[in-house]
This record gives C-alpha cells, sequence and structure tokens, in this order.
C-alpha cells in the first residue's frame, strides 16, 4: 500500500511539473506578435533605440532581427520571471542578455550586449606635426590618392591631387585634435571623447560597431544623432526621409581597418565607396530642391564621381594610437 501510495505522490508530482512548465510556456508564447512604433521601447545598454522592430514567437523566443549589429537574425528563449520576460543567448563572438516586460500589448525591452573583437579599447588620435615651413609630417588624418599627378578642377583652376591630399591632412588634422580619444566598447556602441579648451567631454549612444570578415562596420543611431546635433534642419519631413533612407542601411557601413602594434588605422577606399555614390545617384533627384546643402551636393556631386571613376587607389582615414 506504502509503496502505491509514495508511486501516486511521484506520479502526481510529475504531473504538477509537467502542467507548470506548459503553463510557464503558454505564458511566454502568449506575448506572440510584433512590437513596433508606439507598441515598442527598446533600449540596448540603456541606450533608447528608435525605429526598430521586435518579436515574440510560437515557442516564446525574442526575435533580434538586425538589432545586433553584424546579427541579421537572434533567437532568445524567454521565460516569465514573475511580471518580467527574461532570457539569454550566444552569438558569433558574443552575448545578450534580454530582460523586458509586455503590458497592454506594449512592449517594454532591454538588451544587454556583450561582444568580444581586438578593438576593443581606448585609442588616441595619432601626433600632430609639422615642419618649420608649415608642411606636414605627422597627421591623424590622411588621404592617399593614385594618379597623384592627376589634376581637379575648382571653381575653374586645376590643381593637383598631391596639393589637395596634402591641404586635407593638414587642416582637418588641426581640427581633428578636438577629439581626444575613440573608444570601441565592448557593447557595441562608440564613445568619444571631446576636448574643448582642456575641458574633456565623453559622449556615447550615437554609433555602433562590429567586425567582420576584416572590415569595420559602423551603424549610426540615427535618433541621437539627430538629438545631439548643433544644427537646425530646414524641415522635419526632410529628417524623416533621411532616417528611412539610411535605415536600409542595415548591415552598417563598412570601413577598412589595418591594426599593428598599438597603431590603428581605419578608412574608406575607392572600393568601398562606388556603390554609396551609386545610391546617391538614385537618392539626388528625390532631394528638395530648396535646401542649401542638397543644393551643393548636387552641383558638386558629378565632379566628386568622374573623380572617383578616374582614381586607380583613394585611401582615406584617420589614424590612432591604442592607450596602454
Amino acid at each position: 500500500m506504502k509503496t502505491f501510495i509514495y508511486s501516486l505522490l511521484i506520479f502526481l508530482s510529475i504531473l504538477c511539473f509537467m502542467n507548470s512548465c506548459s503553463d510557464d510556456k503558454d505564458t511566454a508564447s502568449a506575448y506572440e506578435g510584433t512590437y513596433l512604433g508606439s507598441n515598442l521601447e527598446l533600449s540596448i545598454n540603456n541606450v533608447q533605440m528608435k525605429n526598430r522592430v521586435l518579436g515574440i514567437n510560437e515557442n516564446g523566443s525574442l526575435i533580434l532581427q538586425y538589432i545586433i549589429p553584424g546579427q541579421a537574425v537572434v533567437d532568445v528563449p524567454l521565460t516569465k520571471v514573475g511580471d518580467w520576460l527574461e532570457g539569454s543567448a550566444n552569438f558569433t563572438h558574443g552575448s545578450v542578455y534580454a530582460r523586458g516586460i509586455v503590458k497592454s500589448g506594449k512592449m517594454m525591452m532591454d538588451l544587454t550586449i556583450k561582444v568580444e573583437n581586438s578593438l576593443i579599447g581606448t585609442w588616441h588620435l595619432a601626433p600632430y606635426e609639422l615642419n618649420e615651413k608649415g608642411g606636414v609630417i605627422s597627421s591623424p588624418i590622411f588621404l592617399s590618392v593614385q594618379p597623384a599627378d592627376a589634376l581637379i578642377n575648382i571653381d575653374g583652376k586645376e590643381i593637383p591631387v598631391s596639393i589637395i591630399c596634402e591641404l586635407i591632412e593638414k587642416n582637418l588634422g588641426k581640427y581633428a585634435q578636438v577629439l581626444s580619444s575613440i573608444t570601441f566598447r565592448d557593447d557595441t556602441f562608440i564613445a568619444f571623447t571631446l576636448k574643448d579648451n582642456n575641458v574633456e567631454t565623453s559622449s556615447w549612444g550615437i554609433m555602433q560597431y562590429y567586425v567582420k570578415d576584416n572590415l569595420l562596420y559602423i551603424l549610426p543611431n540615427l535618433t541621437e544623432l539627430f538629438l545631439r546635433s548643433t544644427y537646425e534642419v530646414e524641415s522635419r519631413s526632410e529628417v524623416d526621409m533621411i532616417v528611412e533612407v539610411l535605415n536600409l542601411l542595415t548591415e552598417g557601413i563598412p570601413l577598412a581597418y589595418v591594426e599593428d602594434n598599438g597603431n590603428l588605422k581605419v578608412f574608406t577606399t575607392k572600393d568601398l565607396i562606388m556603390p554609396y555614390l551609386a545610391i546617391m545617384n538614385e537618392l539626388l533627384p528625390l532631394l528638395p530642391e530648396d535646401n542649401s546643402w542638397v543644393k551643393l551636393i548636387k552641383d558638386y556631386f558629378p565632379q566628386v564621381e568622374a573623380f572617383m571613376n578616374g582614381c586607380t587607389q583613394f585611401d582615406f582615414g584617420i589614424a590612432l594610437t591604442k592607450v596602454n
């Protein structure tokens, strides 16, 4: 009789356990659906991210599509802990932890992302130094164009490419000194430290990044960029249009990089630029004619395109040194 009672208790315990698991699954999958717009508040490491979409599938997993830089889709199995939904998952060279809540059809979700790559750390700009005649000895900005003896037409004057390169390295290198350091964080964000009158201020959350196939991809957080910008746009519709266009660049903006013994060069090349020139060709006719910046771009774009087509090499970027 005791054996029967014990067996019955064990059987009932198993049933309860199975039912509780089923309830958990049903509870997690009860939030199945797509969340976007006013029905979604998403933050990554406490940085608000707009114009994103999240989903929960029938199995109760959070679907992150183009949310984590460099990852097309990551599924995060969720469990219900009190009123909260929590879960974690690993992906290539990183992990993500999700914690959020869904109430009245609205999702509030925070993601904690951590990645690993060789760029993580703080980098200072390479030295800026001129010789006695004002020539460039060293600059954090570099521009290398071939053929160097090619001529560029600027306001009717033919100027050698070599002179243009030196002027850009000299002048941009000087202005770049306001940038004290760049930090590639392990949460996919890039932090910038700016220096003004020896007072340093740090800013992060405006750009994310990832490393893939020997390229560095930059993803701007467009909402933060516009909120922090110091200029005024001429109409909100222009901002919305630009945001929508740039949001199509879900893979990020690719840059080449070379890292060697504590020195880092991040730059764009002709091969990396040309696809964006093709996009600009399609975009320019759609932009408003009454915008002064748009008019300037339209006026000079054909010259820029012709110049880039004529180059055999075009490397333009920034040189950095690792902070010990």
